[in-house]
């Protein structure tokens, strides 16, 4: 069992260069300037996500959380906002959160595999494994 969980995580953090490929299409300014908007201007989905997968892929894992938060009720049943959520609480160590977002996600696509990979991530982080 120990074997296939190492093999699962390395797998896992091995595709994460896929999921975030999306950010390496958006600039630091349009990050920046969307950051800088006030609260009460909607943020596209898209561009929020993209700016997202940016923060995430630069690390900035509090900001991109922060950033996706502002608008989640709104946005809440987007699986790509889920795992961005799940991805930055993970770094975040806020392990049962992650777990929360991670379910949202499988519960709307079972055979979402990369999820369940990080699922089990979040659980073995968590002490649940």
């Amino acid at each position: 069992m120990k074997k296939t969980l190492i093999a699962v995580l390395i797998l896992a953090q091995s595709l994460l260069p896929v999921f975030t490929a999306f950010a390496q299409e958006i600039n630091k300014k349009d990050a920046e300037a969307i950051k800088e908007k006030p609260a009460d201007v909607e943020i596209d989905l898209e561009r929020l996500k993209e700016t997202a997968y940016s923060l995430v892929n630069k690390g900035k894992f509090k900001e991109a959380y922060d950033l996706l938060l502002k608008d989640y009720p709104e946005n809440k049943d987007d699986i790509e906002v889920n795992f961005l959520l799940g991805m930055s609480t993970f770094k975040l160590r806020k392990f049962d959160e992650a777990i929360k977002y991670y379910q949202i996600i499988l519960n709307k696509d079972p055979d979402a595999h990369r999820v369940r990979l990080e699922l089990a991530r979040a659980y073995t982080a968590n002490g649940q494994m």
